[in-house]
């Protein structure tokens, strides 16, 4: 029996270590499409910052200062127009709309970020 449960945590650990990895790859993958179009901002910032925000499984909560920090340091309708969807399947939008709009930064009614239309 304790060597199955070793067994799970060492799976878990490797199933963790895998999603890492996926969204360390997303986010270099945004920097590139944003950098690419010119966007304001630091793409990375925005990812470290604001995760915990704005990923799809969290709990809708207020913003820390760092992420509004992020978020008003960065062109947030450019970064929308070039969301990749890859990026895009992590997030809540509704969240992320939320967040712009608590940080200073609105998503304007009927724009996108991403696919999604900002209601």
């Amino acid at each position: 029996m304790a060597s199955n449960s070793y067994g799970d945590r060492v799976s878990c650990l490797r199933v963790a270590g895998a999603i890492g990895f996926l969204l360390i790859l997303l986010v270099a993958k945004l920097d590139v499409e944003v950098a690419a179009q010119n966007c304001q901002g630091d793409p990375r910032a925005l990812a470290d910052q604001c995760s915990p925000f704005v990923k799809k499984g969290a709990p809708k909560e207020d913003p820390s200062r760092g992420c509004c920090d992020a978020v008003k340091d960065a062109d947030i309708g450019c970064i929308c127009q070039n969301l990749p969807k890859e990026i895009e399947q992590l997030l809540d939008m509704e969240k992320v709309v939320f967040v712009a709009g608590f940080c200073g930064k609105p998503l304007g009614h009927g724009s996108k970020c991403g696919s999604y239309i900002v209601p």
